[in-house]
């Protein structure tokens, strides 16, 4: 699956800034390990494309190869994306479309905190049409 890479600003330190570019998944685990503060959209069109494994325990490897450990037991990838399903969902809202009439506004999401495991829903009853 392609998607959507972003420009962006990350400062390290304070005598250290990096320009990167990443698709919006990543730019959600570097804003959690260098904090918000320190992430900034260079602009808000995308810049390229990347190809992204459609299995996420392939993307998760890669992340977790290239962002390390959070904690001694907790890589930053599953701290962000507690389970395969949760990251491949953060990995599809940045996809670039297939056809250009599918393009949505090309924005990063906003920071966001930690994806959690979707609670048990009620299932929908099923009535009859009333006759």
């Amino acid at each position: 699956m392609l998607v959507y890479l972003y420009a962006l600003l990350v400062r390290r330190n304070i005598d250290t800034a990096v320009r990167v570019e990443v698709p919006r998944h990543e730019a959600e685990i570097l804003r959690a390990v260098h904090g918000s503060e320190s992430v900034e959209l260079l602009q808000a069109e995308p810049v390229g494309t990347f190809a992204v494994s459609e299995h996420g325990y392939e993307e998760r490897e890669r992340l977790n190869a290239k962002y390390g450990m959070r904690s001694p037991d907790t890589g930053w990838t599953d701290f962000m994306f507690p389970s395969d399903v949760l990251l491949m969902q953060a990995v599809a809202a940045g996809a670039a479309p297939e056809h250009e009439d599918d393009a949505d506004d090309g924005t990063l999401l906003a920071p966001a905190e930690p994806a959690k495991p979707a609670g048990r829903r009620k299932k929908d009853a099923v009535h009859a049409p009333a006759v």
